[in-house]
């Protein structure tokens, strides 16, 4: 649910949020929001999007060459292809990858954890050596 007040601009920005799972950056979102709102600056969404981040109600994905935002919150991992730059989902367990998620380290509360894979995705991997 969206904290504070709900502007059109916010409004706008989590529905492009709900629509599209590509994990989009900012600059994506700032043109999808555009076709709504034509007069949107991207201060506006990237400011938006720092909020909505630091309410919890999204996650922004580090990693990647451009900050990435992705409205699924539930724990999970992702995988960045390097050669087309796609980044998907990677559930957090199953598939291969199984994870703990310690409530705490050394004393410090764990509220979260994020992990980035990179490699070459199914189209960018043919002629690829692989890195192991």
């Amino acid at each position: 649910m969206l904290q504070g007040r709900c502007t059109t601009q916010k409004l706008a920005i989590a529905a492009v949020l709900r629509d599209i799972h590509d994990h989009p950056s900012a600059l994506l979102i700032h043109e999808r929001v555009r076709e709504s709102l034509p007069n949107i600056s991207l201060a506006t969404v990237y400011r938006n999007l720092e909020n909505m981040v630091a309410a919890g109600f999204i996650n922004a994905i580090a990693g990647a060459p451009e900050c990435r935002f992705d409205a699924n919150t539930m724990p999970h991992h992702h995988f960045l292809c390097q050669g087309c730059h796609t980044l998907s989902d990677v559930p957090a367990t199953g598939a291969g990858v199984s994870l703990l998620y310690p409530d705490s380290i050394d004393g410090c509360a764990v509220t979260g954890a994020q992990l980035l894979f990179s490699g070459y995705c199914q189209a960018c991997m043919p002629g690829r050596p692989s890195a192991f």
